[in-house]
């Protein structure tokens, strides 16, 4: 199956691109800067495409030949929206996501595939599990073959975010608790997320 895979450059994202080659599909990677896909060797044996989730213009025909689509892009400034330039999550969490759709739906893609959050609603009060929760529901209401994803929080060799909380753990007397120390999350590893994606393209009915 060719694959378009939309932030496969991501930390999340590379890690399903990864997983998706290994399996056999043949899979392109959607990036405002598809040079990248040749520096991360991690992307061995998926090509780039430019395009950007943001600019539906540049996603005409880029879909045409694609059996299915993963979205997986992230809001590259998490966590601080910066609205003045652009740079918000239900710019790139909602939009972006109901663009990619539109272009799905536009070239006959046969199934869009989303990794979208845990705690993701469109009533929320939060602008990251909105703008999530939102997209979940235009991609229901598509017409699309779909399936959605919803990890916690990705964590792995290249995590910056865990890894730093880890090292502080490892070598600090203390251990700083964020807010009123209440909230659990349990993080999940970023290869299971892959292999989940990739058993979710083998399986018919997870659609």
């Amino acid at each position: 199956m060719r694959i378009v895979v939309a932030g496969g450059t991501g930390f999340v994202g590379r890690h399903i691109t990864q997983k998706l080659v290994a399996d056999g599909h043949t899979v392109a990677v959607l990036s405002r800067d598809p040079s990248k896909v040749t520096n991360i060797p991690e992307l061995g044996g998926a090509t780039g495409i430019r395009g950007d989730v943001t600019d539906p213009g540049s996603l005409d025909g880029l879909l045409d030949d694609a059996q299915g689509v993963v979205a997986t892009v992230q809001f590259p400034n998490h966590p601080v929206e910066v609205p003045r330039k652009g740079l918000t999550y239900d710019r790139y969490d909602r939009a972006g996501t109901e663009n990619l759709l539109a272009a799905a739906k536009k070239s006959g893609v046969e199934r869009l595939f989303y990794v979208s959050g845990a705690g993701a609603d469109p009533r929320s009060d939060k602008t990251w599990y909105r703008a999530k929760g939102v997209a979940e529901t235009s991609i229901r209401a598509s017409g699309l073959r779909w399936a959605i994803l919803r990890p916690s929080w990705a964590y792995g060799p290249e995590d910056r975010a865990l890894n730093r909380i880890a090292a502080i753990a490892r070598y600090s007397p203390v251990v700083p608790r964020l807010g009123a120390g209440r909230q659990v999350i349990q993080p999940v590893w970023v290869d299971d997320i892959a292999a989940a994606t990739a058993r979710i393209f083998e399986t018919d009915g997870a659609w």
